[in-house]
């Protein structure tokens, strides 16, 4: 693990380096990344530069990129995961030294429950829906977020063993499916927004034993701080 984590610092100090120079050889001070992504997609990636007299420029050097994505992956290899980030760099060169300061931040997702119960009246209506499917039980699990349902899986129940339907019962089904389906969309805030949630609901031919679990996924962020320096080489032109 110590030999691991050696190897990365010196690939950093590697690119900072590399970083440096190119820096110095386009006549640049200051350099800033933001950057977000998640998935397989970098869905923002922009660096802004100064140059050594405080002015701002663009520059579309690709040892410059290059360098800048070379050297994010030493810092962060899970901005790119499923659940992303997202992060601001700031470099500058003082003397013959090149600083960055970097603050990256990971998505995280957190449940929190949400109160719910089933209305009388829909319960009433499934659980006299049940024996003609011969069922005595039917459950429900979800998930989803946005504008969509990602899942929604409707399983009957006879004596604890889940039962395939029979022929002929679609218009039954179909009755508790949009029940169940309408319960979800309209009853629990946090579902249909962009971070979504997920929940389970049961309901018996026994009027005591029914009940609805739900929880809203909430969008959270953990910070991390780095700092990391390096010696420019002195034939690059930089004065101390």
């Amino acid at each position: 693990m110590e030999n691991m984590e050696t190897a990365v610092e010196d690939k950093r100090t590697q690119t900072l380096m590399v970083l440096g120079v190119a820096m110095q050889k386009n006549g640049l001070a200051e350099l800033a990344l933001n950057y977000s992504g998640s998935g397989d997609e970098q869905d923002n990636f922009s660096v802004t530069c100064k140059t050594e007299d405080g002015k701002d420029v663009f520059v579309n050097v690709s040892e410059i990129t290059d360098a800048m994505e070379a050297l994010a992956e030493t810092v962060v290899d899970g901005y790119e995961n499923g659940n992303g980030g997202s992060g601001n760099v700031s470099i500058k060169i003082e003397n013959l030294a090149i600083n960055a300061e970097w603050d990256h931040f990971d998505n995280v997702t957190e449940e929190s429950p949400e109160d719910t119960s089933i209305p009388d009246e829909t319960a009433k209506m499934i659980r006299n829906i049940l024996p003609a499917l011969g069922a005595d039980s039917v459950r429900v699990e979800y998930s989803g977020g946005g504008d969509s349902m990602d899942g929604l899986d409707i399983t009957y129940s006879h004596k604890d063993l889940e039962i395939a339907m029979p022929n002929g019962v679609e218009v039954l089904t179909k009755r508790v499916h949009d029940a169940l389906r309408n319960l979800i969309c309209n009853q629990v805030d946090g579902f249909w927004n962009d971070e979504g949630g997920r929940g389970e609901m049961w309901i018996t031919t026994d009027a005591e034993n029914a009940g609805w679990d739900h929880f809203n996924f909430v969008g959270a962020h953990e910070q991390t701080h780095y700092s990391f320096s390096a010696t420019l080489p002195v034939d690059q032109g930089v004065v101390a």
